[in-house]
């Protein structure tokens, strides 16, 4: 807000001087012949002031190119992130699942466990077995999991 004010007031200031110049010169200059040879003293003026501009020019677009540069390099470092950032959702996902397992085998053993004491047949694998043998696999296959899952940490 200050510097669209500030940019505001500026405007108003060029515009006001020009304007004062231009009832100075036609006030106190008498003639246009006069006026015309005062005006052509500001000819080097005018270049300097264009030459001015087209370096102002170059050097807003050299800005512009570094400021770019620095935005590529930003998205570079923005897209490594979310490339770290997957590939960790992905490691989570494999310990969830693993988890999961885990925690599955735990109910089994512990409905086999029920079974066992209770000295009832279980189905396991279409198949009914003793629950102790039942267990015992359960067991192998839950410290199969437990060695996977350490070897991958």
């Amino acid at each position: 807000m200050k510097r669209a004010l500030f940019l505001i007031r500026l405007f108003v200031f060029i515009v006001g001087l020009q304007l004062l110049l231009g009832y100075l010169i036609i006030t106190y200059i008498p003639t246009w012949s006069e006026r015309g040879t005062f005006g052509d003293m500001f000819g080097a003026v005018n270049t300097l002031f264009s030459g001015l501009a087209f370096a102002g020019l170059i050097y807003t677009i050299y800005l512009q190119s570094n400021e770019l540069s620095l935005q590529r390099d930003e998205l570079k470092l923005t897209r490594e992130e979310l490339a770290k950032s997957a590939d960790a959702q992905e490691s989570q996902v494999e310990s969830m699942l693993k988890t999961a397992k885990i925690n599955a085998i735990s109910i089994k053993i512990q409905y086999l466990t029920t079974l066992y004491t209770n000295r009832k047949k279980a189905m396991y694998n279409g198949e009914r077995v003793h629950p102790q043998e039942a267990i015992e696999a359960e067991l192998q296959e839950l410290d199969q999991l437990m060695t996977d899952k350490t070897d991958g940490l």
